[in-house]
């Protein structure tokens, strides 16, 4: 069931959908604070990416959360669990200064638990000071806490692109 709060004309067969979200790193430096409804947290997390603010991107994980981890040639992703290992996976990430936009967003909800689509853009300069972009789509997964925050407890930047064939 769709909360009642989702607008109509973002309903499509249950799955609310969202366009264009770009926090980046020269707008307004004021935080989303809320984490009411799971697209919050993802926003909150897009911010903190562009801000390279990595306590905040910590705070929205659940502590025994996990991040797939970009698989490096010929091997398979890594699983991050928990904070102090997201926090390593993380630390290179942001001194790549990145810029993360996403393009679209669905979100289908099951009670206390919901699965986060999005495509989305990242640009970078590497430590060679190239430019870098890459494209993908996440697939996530966040669950309502006690408090009525939304934290993450799966976070998939590739979706099923990790899925190699066989």
């Amino acid at each position: 069931m769709v909360p009642s709060h989702t607008p109509p004309e973002q309903l499509v067969s249950g799955i609310r959908r969202f366009d264009e979200i770009n926090l980046n790193r020269d707008g307004p430096k004021e935080r989303i604070m809320t984490q009411s409804n799971p697209l919050d947290t993802i926003n909150n997390l897009t911010a903190a990416i562009n801000r390279g603010d990595l306590a905040a991107m910590l705070n929205l994980f659940e502590p025994d959360a996990v991040l797939v981890v970009q698989a490096l040639a010929g091997q398979q992703a890594q699983i991050a669990r928990g904070h102090a290992a997201i926090r390593n996976a993380y630390t290179g990430f942001l001194s790549l200064k990145p810029t993360l936009l996403r393009q679209a967003q669905q979100v289908v909800e099951a009670g206390d638990v919901v699965l986060h689509y999005s495509k989305w853009t990242l640009t970078a300069t590497s430590s060679d000071g190239k430019r870098v972009e890459r494209t993908g789509n996440s697939s996530d997964v966040l669950r309502k806490q006690s408090d009525g925050r939304w934290l993450i407890l799966i976070y998939n930047p590739y979706g099923t692109s990790m899925v190699g064939s066989t």
